[in-house]
């Protein structure tokens, strides 16, 4: 298998005329684009943040996504005084700092503070990852290891925004994804997040061989093989060729 990279989150939005100027404003991001469905923005590392318009929006068990930043009481200060909806106050994160805020639509981005040398200008670092809640955790990172070479970072627990108990969660170091095991979740709505391929026929003939996994058609975006598939909780992940 060859997936290499976290390439598109995508978030569900009612109005992309109020969303995609809090996420510039509040999160720094820079609009590589947008037409009346979709926008498509950039983080400072270059995964990209999709924001598409819906009617239904998706349910959120845990964050969305979180943001690294390079200090996070500082930012806190700043979007409390800019009028963020705070979900949930600063916190200490191990030997960092971390706090939840929730987009225009009431989607949860968890904040985290990330003194990472030569960025103390740069507002936003860059994505810490996207979140999976899934029902069982073994079950799934298991599939995620076998089907996209999902590589395991670290095995942790977490408190979500929001909760009072701890579960178990895993995070992936090649696509830039947490799962986070919560056995009440229900399948996001609309497709989670798209992994970047470098031979995305190949690959999708080697899962169509083994028919385990729920596929849709090989097609074309522009020049690029995309197709999409679904994992064991049936949340919808998109796949995209990339250039090596």
């Amino acid at each position: 298998m060859t997936f290499t990279k976290l390439v598109d989150v995508f978030v569900p939005v009612s109005d992309l005329d109020r969303s995609v100027p809090w996420y510039i404003k509040v999160l720094g991001l820079r609009l590589l684009g947008r037409d009346s469905e979709h926008a498509r923005l950039s983080f400072y590392e270059g995964t990209c943040l999709t924001l598409t318009r819906q009617k239904e929006l998706n349910t959120y068990s845990a964050v969305a996504f979180n943001v690294n930043v390079y200090d996070a009481h500082e930012d806190y200060v700043r979007m409390k005084d800019a009028g963020v909806t705070m979900v949930e106050k600063l916190k200490p994160l191990q030997s960092m700092s971390r706090f939840t805020i929730a987009d225009p639509d009431g989607n949860p981005i968890e904040i985290v503070g990330w003194e990472e040398s030569g960025h103390e200008k740069t507002g936003s670092i860059r994505l810490g990852g996207a979140y999976l809640p899934v029902k069982d955790l073994d079950k799934s990172t298991d599939w995620y290891e076998s089907n996209l070479n999902a590589l395991i970072g670290q095995r942790f627990t977490i408190t979500p925004a929001g909760g009072t108990d701890e579960v178990r969660a895993v995070a992936f170091t090649n696509i830039n994804l947490c799962l986070i095991e919560t056995p009440q979740n229900v399948p996001l709505e609309h497709r989670a997040f798209t992994i970047g391929s470098t031979d995305p026929r190949g690959d999708y003939e080697r899962l169509r061989y083994r028919g385990a996994v729920k596929l849709s058609t090989l097609t074309k975006e522009f020049t690029r093989d995309v197709f999409g598939m679904l994992d064991p909780d049936d949340n919808q992940i998109g796949i995209i060729g990339i250039l090596h």
